[in-house]
This record gives C-alpha cells, structure tokens and sequence, in this order.
C-alpha cells in the first residue's frame, strides 16, 4: 500500500517509466514508504474516446490520478500532489495545471486484508 491507479493517454505509453518512477520517488519521500509497497496500475485510452466539457475528442488533456492507502495528513497529501503534479506538467504536455487531478481515497488499517 499505496495503490496508484493511473488514467493516461495512449500517447503518453513512451513515458510510462519516467512518469511511474516519479509518482513512486514522490510518495516514497513523502509518505516514507518503501519502493516495494507502492503498486501503479496504469489505464490508457484514446484520446477519440475522451469526453470532456460536453465534447467527445476533446482538444484539452486531462491527467487522472487515483491514490488508495492508508489515512494520512492533509499537509502530506497536498504536498505530494504538488510534487507530482509539477514534475509530471513538465513531462506531459497539458494546457494548465489544473489538467492533472490527484485524488486520495483514504483507508484504515481494518479496511485492508491480504491473502496470506
């Protein structure tokens, strides 16, 4: 834990390493995890399969990005958004910032089971 789902366009797949080793670097400092707990799914699609703002195609590329693990503070989940979203606006071209959404989907230790 953590688990990072990716939304990403096909045009982006060439980046892939460099866009998953920064997510990983940025919340293994700032989480202070180990490399070995964070697992990145990484979803592509179309940029023709891409509905924006009442536009199927759309001329504008938004960049999701999902984070599940365990609750931690605000100020480390703002910071860590902020990392990723400067370093990744400089590896994938997008209009503005605000292009690139991370959301956080906190859970508690009793929330999680492994097989064993």
């Amino acid at each position: 834990m953590p688990f990072v789902e990716t939304i990403l366009f096909e045009d982006d797949k060439k980046k892939l390493k460099i866009i998953n080793e920064l997510i990983s670097k940025k919340i293994s400092k700032i989480f202070s995890t180990k490399h070995n707990t964070i697992t990145i799914y990484n979803n592509f699609i179309k940029k023709k399969d891409f509905y924006h703002n009442l536009k199927l195609d759309n001329a504008e590329k938004r960049i999701f990005i999902k984070i599940s693990g365990l609750k931690r503070p605000k100020n480390k989940k703002k910071k860590l958004a902020q990392l990723i979203i400067l370093d990744l606006k400089k590896i994938i071209k997008v209009k503005h910032p605000r292009n690139i959404a991370i959301y956080y989907y906190d859970k508690s230790i009793e929330d999680i089971y492994h097989g064993m």
